[in-house]
């Protein structure tokens, strides 16, 4: 049995973060402009990798980056303090 964590997440980086076809844990609700995600350690690996990468803002000068480069920084800190707790 695989262990799951479940966390909740900004939507903005999760939705990019899905739509470039990377693993992902699943939705199982959304709450505001957060999802409720429940997923494999793997799954919580690959979006951790994912949002640290993003959360720096240098050499991203196109337009929409900064606020991607927030939420990815606002997912690392959600998974994190998830983590901790378990």
């Amino acid at each position: 049995m695989k262990t799951l964590l479940i966390a909740a997440i900004p939507q903005m980086f999760y939705d990019d973060h899905v739509e470039r076809e990377l693993p992902s844990p699943c939705i199982t609700a959304i709450k505001g402009r957060r999802y409720i995600c429940e997923g494999s350690n793997d799954e919580w690996t690959e979006l951790l990798s994912d949002a640290r990468y993003y959360s720096d803002v240098i050499g991203f000068d196109f337009e929409g980056m900064h606020s991607m480069a927030r939420s990815a920084r606002a997912t690392v800190k959600a998974i994190r303090a998830q983590l901790t707790l378990t």
